[in-house]
């Protein structure tokens, strides 16, 4: 079986190309026989080398090369951890300490937002927008007053005699 395994393989410099069939993903399959269920080629390469991949556990590439089968180059662990060291959103997100404005991040200021950021930009905010909605209510508020306390002077002035 690893004969025919090897066989679809391509010995670079780095890495060991999977040559077969290749996933829309970009990941080597692999078939023993035709009635056989396809699996993972880096799997499989694991499998052949290192034995069986322990329960729970999943192949990482830590070349990142999704064709490559070079048993040096892959790793038994969990899905967390190989979700980490990837390069999804996710995971550059995740591995991020600080914000952008350098503030560090931990549990008290939280984890992907930064709460002397987001307090700023929530003052900001308020500044702009309900700052003017403040003040024309206000002005609204001391217009009618002033019209009301007009209003009342004049009723009980023009009765009166100059």
């Amino acid at each position: 079986m690893s004969d025919r395994f090897w066989r679809h393989v391509e010995k670079t410099q780095t890495c060991w190309l999977w040559t077969g069939w290749l996933t829309d993903g970009g990941y080597g399959r692999w078939r023993a026989t035709r009635a056989a269920k396809s699996l993972p080629a880096h799997r499989v390469a694991y499998e052949i080398a290192h034995g069986p991949v322990p329960a729970g556990l999943v192949i990482d590439h830590l070349c990142r090369v999704r064709r490559c089968v070079n048993p040096a180059h892959l790793e038994a662990v969990t899905f967390a951890e190989n979700v980490r060291r990837g390069i999804s959103f996710s995971a550059i997100n995740g591995r991020r300490r600080a914000c952008p404005q350098g503030h560090e991040y931990d549990r008290r200021n939280g984890r992907r937002r930064c709460l002397a950021c987001e307090t700023g930009s929530k003052r900001q905010y308020v500044e702009r927008h309900h700052g003017r909605v403040l003040t024309s209510k206000l002005a609204s508020y001391h217009r009618r007053r002033q019209a009301a306390a007009i209003a009342a002077l004049g009723t009980t002035t023009e009765g009166a005699q100059p």
